[in-house]
């Protein structure tokens, strides 16, 4: 149900072509954060502190792209980034699999080559996936197209990458994404309760241990 203030909600957009004004999609999504970096924040200068988080996100966004990703938001150090928009489900399942393994593995690389080196600093991260029916549409935001994709299964992803913390693990997805894996990881299995989440969700730790865990 529209009126007339709804009018400039669209007519605003039509030098967007090819605007996407809603649709429902079946998507994978992950949400990265980095950890404990609010310590970190605070023991360096800001220079160094945005310089690393252009450092993370520059090599993080080159295999987002890889796999054919789309970063959706940021938010200060955590990225929230969508798959599927023009592959199968099962082809989205398996670029998110591939993308956090790629991304935890650049990690390491830059961990060794770089933080380690400069600034005697390991840094971690924490992701999260699952899969899940959206709604997806754009806006058009300092009259730039952005696009959005919201709902349940977004608040479960990001409920599951807080999950890490408590879990113990770099990396965890949910029976929805593990299921649909030709050839799974090998993976430990929890139950777990989220908060803003009715039932209980199957979990699998398919990453590895954090070595600091000052975080809680």
């Amino acid at each position: 149900m529209n009126d007339e203030s709804d009018y400039p909600l669209y007519l605003r957009n039509k030098l967007n072509k090819n605007e996407n004004i809603g649709r429902e999609l079946r998507l994978c999504l992950l949400f990265l954060d980095v950890r404990n970096f609010t310590p970190f924040a605070e023991q360096h200068l800001a220079f160094d502190v945005i310089h690393i988080i252009r450092k993370l996100f520059f090599n993080f966004e080159k295999i987002i792209q890889q796999f054919e990703g789309k970063i959706i938001e940021t938010n200060g150090d955590g990225l929230y980034v969508a798959f599927g928009f023009e592959k199968t489900t099962k082809a989205s399942v398996l670029d998110t699999v591939n993308c956090g393994f790629a991304i935890l593995k650049e990690l390491k690389r830059l961990n060794t080559e770089y933080f380690l080196r400069y600034f005697n600093e390991e840094i971690e991260v924490g992701i999260g996936a699952h899969l899940g029916k959206v709604a997806t549409g754009d806006l058009l935001l300092e009259n730039r197209p952005h696009q959005i994709v919201m709902g349940y299964a977004v608040n479960v992803a990001a409920r599951i990458q807080e999950l890490t913390k408590k879990l113990d693990n770099s990396f965890v997805i949910s029976e929805a994404v593990y299921e649909l894996l030709d050839t799974p990881p090998e993976a430990e299995v929890s139950s777990e309760k989220m908060k803003g989440v009715k039932e209980a969700f199957r979990l699998y730790k398919i990453g590895e241990h954090f070595q600091y865990k000052k975080e809680k």
